[in-house]
């Protein structure tokens, strides 16, 4: 019977209990509200619905990196979205971690990278990458809760985030020409549960027409790579050379290091 049982687990990836729902990942362990999947998935198919949801990503491992423990069995989503350009920024890994965390709880794949998407006028607010979700094209922005280096982050913090956000969210559902979503979804990181705390209470706060056809997820995660991500760590797809071959610097230096060469060049 148990057996049984951890076959289906293993089948379905997620573990219901006390009033959640545990995704069980490769990499990590997301945690969410048990309604959340039908609230998704009526968001998604319906118009003018705003929702916010609240989620917890764990690593599998304590000590865990990115680069080790996680990026190795990041979904064919994920990685896309991390290795292809962006338009600037340190951001890479938190975009990837939300691109496998829609892809692990709610089924998304990735459609366009943030590169892909053109908007008109060029010079406003743009989206990370678009999915598609239940059949339906959304735009996913992603942002991280942080304070200014040395200072805590408060609740005007957490008000302003919110308002900056859910703006450019609006302004690039209506500029984005080459991509047909109506909704989006604003994916924030918070580094601890007061973040997250101050973020809903921002959120009860907003304007209706400022948060509708918007879902906020919110989710807390203590891996510190996502909040202190290099930029100098971009990750793209590198061409390398095949093993062995030799540059064209080093063939013209053997070429002059050949005494036949040198001979025939002194008889001319």
């Amino acid at each position: 019977m148990l057996l049984e049982e951890c076959n289906k687990l293993e089948e379905r990836d997620v573990l219901g209990a006390f009033g959640c729902t545990f995704v069980l990942a490769p990499g990590f362990t997301a945690r969410l509200g048990a309604e959340d999947s039908l609230l998704m998935s009526t968001f998604v198919k319906h118009h003018g619905l705003a929702i916010i949801m609240l989620s917890e990503l764990s690593p599998k491992v304590p000590s865990a990196t990115f680069s080790f423990d996680m990026e190795p069995f990041l979904s064919e989503s994920a990685s896309r979205v991390l290795v292809e350009d962006n338009a600037g920024g340190s951001s890479s890994i938190s975009e990837a971690l939300s691109m496998e965390l829609l892809n692990r709880t709610f089924g998304a794949q990735v459609l366009k990278t943030e590169k892909e998407l053109v908007y008109w006028p060029s010079n406003g607010a743009i989206t990370d990458f678009s999915v598609s979700l239940d059949g339906v094209r959304l735009g996913v922005s992603v942002s991280r809760a942080m304070p200014a280096p040395d200072a805590t982050f408060t609740q005007d913090d957490a008000d302003l985030l919110l308002r900056k956000k859910l703006r450019g969210v609006i302004i690039s559902t209506e500029t984005c020409v080459n991509e047909s979503w109506q909704k989006q979804i604003l994916h924030i990181w918070a580094k601890s549960r007061r973040t997250l705390q101050l973020l809903e209470q921002a959120y009860q706060k907003l304007e209706p027409e400022l948060v509708a056809d918007t879902v906020v997820l919110i989710t807390r995660c203590s891996l510190a790579e996502v909040y202190n991500e290099n930029s100098s760590r971009r990750r793209r797809a590198v061409v390398r050379p095949l093993k062995g071959l030799k540059s064209s610097e080093h063939m013209r230096i053997l070429r002059e290091s050949d005494p036949l060469v040198r001979q025939l060049v002194d008889q001319l």
